[in-house]
């Protein structure tokens, strides 16, 4: 005798998951045994959809668990399960089903489990429709038989304000944070890129951390995270790391402060915080002379820069030839379009001579001795070159 056994499972857009199953021969032949509790009113029943959630009244982000159970007394060549949409969640299959068997009323069934990781996106009363089952292939029958499951509600709770003089993250779980920074010494105009992680077990698919703080004289740019982590009952477990690039405008020796984010533990229904290590970041002298010799930026000096980049830029369309050397004054980004938030290309150091070009949308283009070319707003720092 033998059974034959698929799962399949899919995530469409609406997330439409579903389980298939195959038999053939008896029901209850080859399951393998397993402890199950039979639910109120099975006994005398073909097939029985069940549907739970553990905990039903999870806080915003904690994890919960909703699981399918089939209950099933009769052969079928064919069944297939499919949950509810699970609107207001972030959804993933949890890996695995438990089978077993089970008597009720002098009855025996064959049992199946399949579960779920819901994580709520908002608080309050989100509402699981009903699950349906469908069989194929009963004894006596050619059409098909559906069954439903019941509707669910989650209590989504709201989290409790966090500990003062920290924003409220959306951080839940069991979560550290850690700092790498690399290279930790470079020149003036070079990029070292920061990483910050978050390790641990939570809703690391929603994390987000604030900008960490640097002190004057450097330059930061988000570039984005990357994800190292698997779904479980407890939440997601791994790593999501978060990426910037540090430039420095000035020679020095720099202190960057630790981040520390607050972290929602919903076991013991209370915020700690995660905290990054002090980093430090040696900047120096950039390889261009003209750097050192570069005239420091005044508060007054950045609106008349850009009356003189808007001067010269008339100067190259008028008269190219008549048209002066300007050079950077500051450590200056360059960026690939004209317009804010454009990636950038690179970080001219200061002394770097350039020429100006047009200007679109309140942003000037520059461009390099070596063809390098790039937008920085209309109000940058340049010095005229003798």
């Amino acid at each position: 005798m033998r059974r034959a056994f698929a799962l399949a499972a899919r995530l469409p857009a609406a997330l439409i998951l579903a389980v298939i199953l195959a038999l053939s021969g008896p029901a209850m032949a080859q399951v393998p045994a397993a402890p199950a509790v039979a639910p109120p009113g099975l006994a005398g029943k073909t097939v029985v959809l069940e549907a739970s959630l553990t905990p039903p009244n999870p806080w915003l982000g904690q994890t919960a668990v909703y699981a399918l159970t089939l209950y099933r007394s009769v052969a079928a060549s064919g069944l297939s399960v499919t949950p509810p949409t699970f609107e207001g969640f972030d959804a993933a299959p949890l890996p695995g089903q438990e089978d077993g068997q089970l008597t009720a009323g002098n009855r025996r069934y064959v049992v199946s489990r399949v579960a779920y990781a819901l994580t709520p996106k908002r608080a309050g009363r989100l509402h699981l429709g009903p699950p349906q089952g469908k069989l194929i292939g009963l004894p006596g029958t050619s059409a098909p038989v559906t069954v439903a499951g019941p509707a669910l509600a989650a209590e989504v709770r709201p989290l409790p304000p966090p500990p003062d003089g920290f924003p409220d993250s959306g951080l839940v779980g069991g979560l550290e944070l850690t700092a790498a920074l690399a290279p930790a010494a470079l020149a003036v105009g070079e990029q070292a890129r920061l990483t910050v992680t978050l390790t641990g077990r939570g809703n690391l698919a929603e994390a987000t951390l604030p900008p960490p703080p640097v002190p004057q004289g450097v330059l930061l740019r988000v570039l984005g995270h990357e994800d190292a982590f698997t779904p479980g009952p407890d939440g997601a477990a791994g790593r999501r790391l978060f990426h910037y690039a540090l430039t420095a405008t000035i020679p020095g020796r720099y202190t960057l402060p630790g981040l520390s984010v607050a972290v929602f533990d919903p076991v013991a229904e209370a915020w700690s915080l995660a905290a990054g290590p002090e980093l430090t970041l040696v900047v120096a002298p950039g390889a261009n002379p003209a750097a050192s010799a570069a005239p420091p930026a005044s508060p007054g000096r950045s609106s008349e820069a850009g009356d003189v980049a808007a001067g010269l830029t008339g100067w190259r369309r008028l008269v190219p030839l008549l048209a002066p050397k300007v050079a950077t004054a500051v450590a200056t980004p360059l960026a690939c379009a004209p317009e804010a938030g454009a990636e950038t290309l690179a970080v001219l150091p200061p002394g770097r001579r350039i020429a100006l070009g047009p200007i679109r949308n309140g942003f000037v283009r520059l461009s390099t001795d070596d063809d390098m070319v790039g937008w920085v707003p209309r109000d940058m720092i340049v010095t005229i070159l003798p």
